[in-house]
């Protein structure tokens, strides 16, 4: 997914949060993402992904907001994301699904994007879906134990 800051920095730091968000170290990737948003307040994506991590999520509406009056200058796959964790947050899962769907489109090769998918499947207690989008992940990212462990507690649950 083309990630838009005005930081290489924050845009570095972002990467490395998302590693570390689907390896399941929430301390580290909400350590990361607040320094990317420290680095470039705007930075869209970083703002969605830290209202939903750890202590980011204190101030949820606050960071979803700064995502929603930055998207102008993003590309189409992170406003259509932006989008969905807005329609997430409002309660709205068809509005949710078809954007989150609609940046798969743009960036079919995203893994993060297809792990977010199918985390807001597992949400909502959609298993089967949430297992094609976490076979998607892993697809993309065959050397990921989390990713395949995240199949096994799909198939858990």
């Amino acid at each position: 997914m083309p990630v838009t800051t005005n930081s290489k920095k924050a845009k570095a730091l972002f990467n490395e949060a998302i590693i570390q968000m689907f390896d399941n170290n929430s301390k580290r990737t909400t350590e990361l993402l607040k320094e990317a948003i420290d680095i470039d307040s705007t930075f869209v994506v970083a703002n969605l992904f830290y209202a939903y991590s750890g202590f980011g999520s204190i101030d949820r509406e606050k960071y979803l907001k700064t995502a929603l009056e930055n998207i102008e200058n993003v590309s189409e796959t992170e406003k259509h994301l932006t989008h969905s964790f807005a329609a997430y947050a409002k309660g709205d899962k068809i509005e949710t699904i078809k954007e989150m769907n609609a940046a798969i489109e743009l960036s079919p090769n995203d893994k993060s994007l297809a792990g977010v998918l199918a985390s807001i499947y597992e949400s909502y207690n959609q298993y089967d879906s949430a297992l094609v989008y976490a076979k998607r992940r892993f697809n993309l990212d065959t050397l990921s134990a989390s990713a395949l462990n995240y199949q096994g507690y799909i198939l858990w649950r």
